[in-house]
């Protein structure tokens, strides 16, 4: 027999026997039912839409039970999911429509915990119901009042950060946003993180040199609930943060040292519309962790400090981080640097808030 907890993954057509199920949560109810952090969307029939890694919902259940109705729009979108606060474990989504069953254990009131590791690009996913069986659904654990929101790209997102021994050297099953220093920040600080971040973007050009409107870059990014859906308008009164933390340029730099008056009024701008947004918020500006000491690094720090000095606001400043190594085969900071970073930030953010 199964452990109580062990997660099984069944990718089926969804029966017609689903609507008789004692209780059944479609996520157009999901408000009531289910705690969401990050930035979602909602989708046709009142479906919960999610692109953006680190997004996470929980959930409590009196029951012995408990299974996750969900479409994924490619074969690489990984979730966490956490039972009574034990070891996360991670689970594969086929594309399609899946039936994932979350729990199915001893009777009683449960806590369950669902994460998207996987990027944007990497696909999206939409959660159509929630299904207790013979159980019923209690009252969600309650957010945080404390908000944190982290603008980047693929170190924001967790590229490449979770490396098992018996994975490939690369590929979707390494992301995760899980471990990426901002959701390790929020959950240090006890507060609520989103993740408004894509790997291989810029605050002026991709990694390979395209700009908006060929490619969306951050500017782009900030004002969607759903980064690659140019009709998914994020209200940001829906999620004000206390602070912002901008880790934005390692990809403007890949290709070679971009104009740095356009690079620095883009970013300028950029936190102009994030400090309107957030007008008590603090904002900082994160060095890249995959640029060390060298012509690019060295450049891309003072642009960095020319953005913070030009828009004399006490409410924005730098913030220095070390280089990180990351693997051979991928340059991204694996697990154990994630948690480095967010060691060196978490002083800075503890000082500020009072937290």
């Amino acid at each position: 027999m199964s452990p109580p907890t062990r997660l099984l993954l069944l990718t089926a057509l969804l029966s017609a026997s689903t609507a008789t199920r004692a209780e059944v949560v479609p996520s157009a109810n999901y408000r009531n039912h289910v705690a969401v952090e990050g930035r979602t969307a909602q989708g046709t029939e009142g479906a919960l839409r999610i692109a953006y890694p680190g997004v996470t919902l929980r959930l409590r259940i009196d029951g012995p039970k408990l299974v996750l109705h969900c479409r994924a729009s490619s074969d690489d979108v990984y979730l966490d999911v956490a039972i009574d606060g034990g070891e996360y474990e991670r689970q594969r989504l086929s594309k399609g429509e899946n039936e994932l069953v979350l729990f199915d254990g001893e009777a009683g009131e449960h806590n369950i915990e669902v994460v998207k590791r996987t990027e944007s690009w990497q696909g999206e996913l939409v959660v159509d119901s929630f299904d207790a069986g013979d159980g019923r659904f209690l009252d969600p654990p309650p957010r945080s009042d404390r908000r944190l929101l982290f603008i980047g790209d693929s170190i924001t997102c967790g590229a490449g950060a979770d490396v098992r021994p018996e994975d490939p050297p690369q590929g979707a099953q390494n992301s995760s946003g899980r471990h990426a220093f901002g959701w390790l920040l929020a959950r240090r600080l006890g507060a609520q993180a989103h993740l408004v971040s894509y790997g291989g973007r810029g605050i002026v050009r991709t990694w390979e040199g395209k700009r908006w409107p060929e490619e969306i870059n951050a500017p782009q990014l900030y004002g969607r609930a759903l980064p690659d859906d140019a009709t998914s308008a994020w209200d940001a009164a829906r999620y004000v943060p206390d602070a912002v933390g901008v880790c934005l340029g390692t990809n403007d730099f890949n290709l070679g040292i971009p104009d740095e008056e356009e690079f620095v009024t883009a970013y300028q701008n950029l936190l102009r519309r994030v400090r309107a947004d957030a007008p008590q918020a603090r904002a900082f500006v994160l060095d890249s962790p995959m640029y060390g000491p060298g012509e690019k690094g060295d450049a891309m720090r003072r642009y960095l400090d020319r953005v913070v000095a030009g828009l004399d606001d006490d409410r924005i400043e730098r913030v220095s981080l070390q280089w990180r190594r990351g693997r051979p085969v991928d340059p991204h900071p694996v697990a154990n640097e994630h948690v480095l970073i967010a060691d060196e930030i978490e002083p800075v953010l503890r000082r500020r808030l009072g937290w």
